[in-house]
């Protein structure tokens, strides 16, 4: 009978749990792991070659490494700045100077990352900055509604926005997703309710919360309005 032969699949770069994941489905069997890491730097045997199914692979790995840590080990010396960004935090968006070029020993390489955000208003204007910078950020609204609160979601690279659009004595939550663009917010108009000033999400973004008066009568019933959690938020919002 023949031997099953499997071909090495080249997992090199790769995070050690999505690596040992591929050589399984290969049916490769993970052999040692040498010294412990979390990211594969190589691997034995080679990638692309056919082998009888079943054998042992052997991962050398290495420790993830930031892009700080390697822009000092190659003896230059990084600084951080937080800038505006759709971009995830955290997230290298530019270097200064720019990769390739040539720098004296211990000379400054600045990495532009994704700071944190938040949004703050100016008339009927919203504007996007960084909690860490003290520039004025940019902005992303300029239309004819005002909106009388805004906040952005506490999850990393999900950028969806609640707010509280405000038309008369009226308010209605809406939904938009930062991006590189303007925002287009979506609203839900609820003549019932009128909804508050301030919107609270919770720590992992699953849902935002905001007062609400009943609209009509004399007496107006007030209530903690809970809405859509954030996934359900994004796809009432316009896609920059």
């Amino acid at each position: 009978m023949k031997a099953r032969r499997a071909v090495v699949p080249d997992v090199e770069g790769l995070a050690l749990a999505r690596a040992m994941a591929l050589v399984h489905t290969a049916e490769l069997s993970a052999g040692s792991v040498l010294p412990a890491g979390a990211i594969v730097a190589s691997h034995l045997p080679a990638a692309g070659r056919r082998v009888a199914a079943g054998i042992p692979a052997t991962l050398f790995a290495r420790a993830e490494t930031t892009p700080a840590q390697a822009v000092a080990a190659a003896g230059l010396t990084p600084k951080l700045i937080r800038a505006v960004s759709p971009a995830p935090l955290g997230t290298v968006v530019g270097v200064r100077p720019a990769p390739g070029a040539a720098l004296a020993p211990r000379a400054t390489v600045r990495l532009i990352v994704a700071g944190r955000r938040v949004l703050y208003r100016v008339g009927r204007r919203l504007l996007l900055a960084s909690a860490t910078s003290s520039s004025a950020g940019r902005v992303v609204y300029a239309g004819p509604t005002r909106f009388a609160a805004a906040a952005i979601a506490p999850t990393l690279g999900a950028g969806v926005v609640a707010m509280v659009r405000r038309s008369g004595s009226d308010g209605d939550l809406c939904f938009a997703r930062l991006g590189g663009g303007d925002l287009r917010p979506r609203c839900a108009r609820d003549p019932r309710w009128d909804l508050g000033r301030a919107i609270s999400w919770r720590p992992d973004g699953a849902s935002c919360s905001c007062s609400a008066c009943a609209a009509a009568g004399p007496g107006r019933r007030a209530r903690a309005a809970t809405y859509a959690p954030a996934a359900r938020c994004a796809r009432r919002t316009a896609t920059p």
